[in-house]
């Protein structure tokens, strides 16, 4: 399991190409466990849900199975995207690099 952000910069859980979404009105009554749901629960009706530790990415417990395969590769294009969005604010690359990460980016995307 790994925190990636999403493209409004919002934090979300990966592992083996399935990302979960924090639920931000849940909370357990102890106050040490953090509720996820698989970010195709509306589009896919997909009901897979974890539990983490507070502030940490061991899962506690697992309810549910997906409903559809994960997508392997997009955990790097996640990332890769983040990288650039992050470099592109604090250095003075050239538009050219960052083109260049980006065909990178597509070239992992492609069969």
């Amino acid at each position: 399991m790994a925190f990636v952000l999403s493209n409004r910069g919002k934090q979300k859980l990966s592992e083996n190409g399935y990302r979960y979404v924090y639920v931000k009105n849940k909370k357990s009554a102890d106050g040490e466990k953090v509720f996820w749901n698989c970010e195709k629960r509306t589009s896919d009706k997909c009901k897979a849900i974890v539990h983490t530790k507070t502030g940490d990415a061991t899962v506690i417990k697992r309810i549910n199975e997906h409903n559809h395969s994960g997508k392997g590769a997009r955990v790097e294009v996640v990332s890769a995207r983040n990288e650039i969005k992050e470099r592109s604010t604090t250095t003075q690359e050239t538009i050219r690099l960052r083109l260049s990460l980006g065909q990178q980016l597509d070239s992992v995307l492609q069969p």
